[in-house]
């Protein structure tokens, strides 16, 4: 009985030793889980008149294409594990159907907008929009026109910010409501 349980362990530790060589201890195993879709916190507009939807949630946010040459800012807090595709739509509804795209941006970790991310864009006269990523490399890349949504002046308008997980078909959006005058 004493030789079988001596011959056991000397079979283990052979194991046990056979299993710890060269070819074995380079083997890394990886589990990745899923993480969570990206998650759009907030979203606010800075106005022609200098109004921030964030310090000023109740007030009007008005677009003016004739001061700061229709300048107005719009930013957004995503938390995201991985990357992420945001979208500036504009809508004369409160949905994401039927809106027109005004900017697009790709953003995640190292990325220009990580977490956090700003456009800078401007109304034309036109009854246009256009937005440019911070350091874009084809400034106005898109104009976006919504004459057709104009019967009188102001309007009201809705602007939307879209946040699309690069890796499944999850996105969210949200909108801010503004008068183009």
């Amino acid at each position: 009985m004493k030789s079988i349980t001596t011959f056991g362990l000397a079979f283990i530790t052979l194991l046990t030793v056979g299993c710890n060589t060269e070819s074995s201890r380079d083997t890394v195993i990886i589990i990745e889980e899923d993480s969570p879709p990206p998650r759009l916190d907030a979203f606010h507009l800075v106005d022609s008149y200098g109004v921030s939807s964030e310090e000023s949630p109740n007030s009007d946010l008005v677009l003016n294409p004739y001061l700061y040459n229709g300048e107005f800012e719009v930013f957004w807090d995503v938390t995201s594990e991985r990357d992420y595709a945001v979208e500036i739509r504009l809508n004369d509804q409160p949905t994401y159907e039927n809106s027109r795209l005004i900017s697009t941006d790709y953003c995640g970790t190292a990325l220009e907008c990580e977490s956090t991310g700003l456009q800078f864009c401007n109304y034309y006269s036109d009854f246009s929009m256009s937005c440019d990523p911070p350091n874009t490399i084809n400034p106005g890349q898109y104009v976006t026109f919504f004459e057709d949504w104009v019967y009188q002046l102001p309007q009201q308008l809705y602007m939307l910010v879209d946040v699309c997980d690069t890796e499944s078909n999850y996105c969210e959006y949200s909108v801010r409501e503004i008068l183009v005058e």
